[in-house]
């Protein structure tokens, strides 16, 4: 089963069709508290045939640190401002809190065998390796490194802003078409990315996947990544192209 974390509380239109299939279970999560429950139920039932996509973690970890602050009881906000414009002197305490709570949770379900699937917005953050402004997950830097270091494979999802014309003049790949780019760059586009796989499969990877499916990302890996971190700007089809997996598993388990 896929289970859709949601804390952006976006909607489902893009995978309504996979949720009404039953293919993808749909579960809301607007407080840390919501998420913290179910993760302590998918602990008790989740093994290795499952997926887990937390969509998207970055505001996870905006809402988390909120609720540090606000609460989650119902009530008026306005009537706590206080507690955000009257110092913080317990800031930087808050951001190591809100990281270590949700990865801990992430990596219990990891531990269980379960897949997970983490998705984020998109930022600048400094290359660990080459000491360079990347595009990356948009996170701090702490919950940016602890993210890198957990997580199995990292890909960045845009889109080609040209046309991709072949040599008689014609359109290959029209502009707007997706791409989930796989190996790190450097330059003006620069990015980072992640995989775990054998040296024979690395040196064949292409640059990037134009019209990505989970299909096409497993074929390319040779494998089903075990915490995949898919990040990119706001409505590039980031939560489509994890939820996709469903119709992975579908095809999978119709071949045995």
């Amino acid at each position: 089963m896929i289970y859709l974390l949601d804390a952006d509380l976006g909607g489902t239109e893009s995978v309504q069709d996979l949720i009404d299939q039953g293919l993808v279970q749909y579960i809301p999560i607007p407080t840390f508290e919501a998420f913290d429950k179910a993760v302590e139920e998918l602990k008790a039932r989740v093994s290795d045939a499952d997926t887990i996509i937390v969509d998207p973690i970055s505001t996870l970890g905006n809402t988390t640190r909120g609720d540090f602050r606000l609460g989650t009881e119902d009530g008026e906000v306005w009537n706590k401002r206080n507690l955000y414009f009257g110092g913080d002197k317990n800031f930087l305490t808050q951001y190591e809190a809100a990281e270590k709570m949700i990865m801990r949770r992430i990596k219990n379900l990891r531990a269980k065998g379960a897949h997970i699937i983490t998705t984020t917005h998109e930022d600048e953050q400094v290359d660990a390796i080459t000491q360079t402004k990347k595009r990356a997950p948009q996170l701090n830097q702490a919950f940016y490194g602890s993210l890198m270091a957990h997580s199995t494979d990292v890909f960045r999802l845009s889109m080609l802003f040209d046309d991709v014309k072949d040599q008689d003049g014609s359109v290959k790949h029209p502009a707007g078409t997706r791409v989930l780019y796989l190996k790190a760059a450097e330059g003006i586009d620069g990015h980072v990315a992640k995989y775990h796989v054998p040296r024979s499969v690395a040196e064949k990877l292409p640059k990037g996947l134009l019209d990505p499916t989970w299909q096409k990302l497993c074929d390319t890996l040779d494998k089903d990544p075990g915490w995949c971190v898919i990040y990119g700007p706001p409505g590039i089809g980031k939560t489509s192209l994890a939820a996709s997996k469903a119709l992975y598993k579908k095809k999978e388990t119709k071949t045995k």
